[in-house]
């Protein structure tokens, strides 16, 4: 069932919240990613490189429909990054893979990424448990960071679609997808203090 209604204190319909025509165009980019995922395997970049643009508009599209069709859910608001982090930690984990007949993206970039989410993820689930705060947000850094690894996903795909030959100009996008990944991480242990602080604030 398709509604147009703005859910704004906790939907008692969970299949309406979930079926909602953003979250539908979300769900697409998520079975899109396992298409993705194959062609690279197959190192058939240009539909890789198709795929990826599909999944990058829908990125934006959901967001739009949203907002025009008053579709907003806290469902919603949990699924949109889900596929993003999916979509990136994988392609990331496949793009690194060595004899795959091109030169992948290195095992420190990678392993930089991942270790971000898993370092987040362990001091969420730690103030979780120690804790009543449960209202996580990301922060201005954490979505930048989202967009540069989006970006040097993108890149990369681009150059072995066309066979291109910068190495210097791959090296400079790991280098600053490295940093920006570091940095947004350190940050939002900062910035989770700061919600926590207000948490706190709130129920005095």
């Amino acid at each position: 069932m398709l509604v147009c209604q703005k859910y704004s204190t906790g939907p008692t319909d969970v299949a309406a919240v979930m079926w909602t025509i953003p979250n539908l165009v979300t769900f697409l980019r998520i079975l899109l990613l396992p298409v993705f995922l194959w062609r690279i395997w197959h190192n058939d970049f240009h539909w890789a490189l198709i795929i990826f643009f599909a999944a990058g508009i829908s990125h934006g599209l959901d967001g739009l429909l949203a907002r025009r069709l008053n579709q907003f859910s806290k469902f919603g608001e949990k699924l949109d990054p889900i596929a993003d982090k999916l979509m990136l930690v994988t392609s990331f984990i496949v793009l690194a893979i060595p004899g795959r007949g091109y030169e992948p993206i290195p095992l420190w970039v990678t392993a930089t990424v991942i270790a971000r989410d898993i370092l987040i993820l362990l001091v969420a689930l730690i103030v979780i448990a120690v804790s009543s705060f449960n209202r996580f947000r990301p922060s201005i850094y954490g979505k930048i960071s989202t967009v540069i690894q989006i970006g040097m996903i993108l890149i990369f795909v681009i150059f072995q679609a066309f066979k291109l030959e910068i190495s210097g100009l791959l090296l400079f996008c790991y280098i600053v997808t490295v940093s920006i990944t570091v940095f947004s991480g350190l940050h939002y242990i900062a910035h989770l203090r700061l919600l926590m602080a207000e948490h706190r604030k709130e129920q005095v």
